[in-house]
């Protein structure tokens, strides 16, 4: 069985149990009476099982999701060293170009040539962005949400025309 048709079942023998509760049951619905009490004992456990399945699973998920991110980090590390090796290849490549004033090259598998950029790259003379004229500044605006979090919790009026609290959420917390 799945999990929503434990838990539903379950909460139908609770409820049938609760009903019965406090009535005097005949003897010979008794019997009846006990089977049910046995089948919600054992669908009760039935979905304790399945509940540390899913929680296995949950366990099972996260450290796969830590290799992961780990695995991915490393890449992304990799990724870094090659571009850094081919940046520094092709600079020492044309270094030695430039030493032996060839312009161009061709080899039996490659054609390259050393050119000069249609553009200069931009040196900033300045590097406190603040210091520029407005035209040359980029200003993105974020809202502080700890900020606003902590106004609307001290019940700032003047915050609490921009935001409010939502209902609590529930959470599982795994031990």
């Amino acid at each position: 069985m799945k999990l929503y048709e434990l838990s539903d079942r379950l909460c139908e023998l609770e409820e049938t149990i609760e009903n019965l509760e406090g009535i005097a049951i005949p003897a010979d619905l008794h019997l009846e009476y006990l089977k049910i009490l046995a089948e919600a004992d054992q669908t009760r456990d039935d979905f304790n099982n399945k509940v540390d399945s899913i929680l296995s699973l949950i366990q099972s998920r996260k450290k796969w999701l830590e290799i992961r991110k780990a695995e991915a980090e490393r890449l992304q590390n990799l990724v870094k060293k090659d571009e850094k090796t081919i940046e520094w290849l092709q600079e020492y490549l044309k270094q030695h170009l430039e030493k032996i004033g060839v312009n161009k090259l061709r080899t039996n598998k490659f054609n390259l040539s050393i050119r000069k950029a249609s553009t200069a790259p931009l040196k900033l003379l300045v590097e406190d962005a603040k210091t520029y004229p407005e035209q040359y500044q980029r200003v993105t605006v974020e809202v502080d949400k700890k900020a606003l979090k902590e106004a609307v919790k001290n019940g700032d009026t003047e915050a609490l025309k921009y935001a409010k609290f939502g209902e609590k959420s529930t959470y599982l917390m795994i031990k």
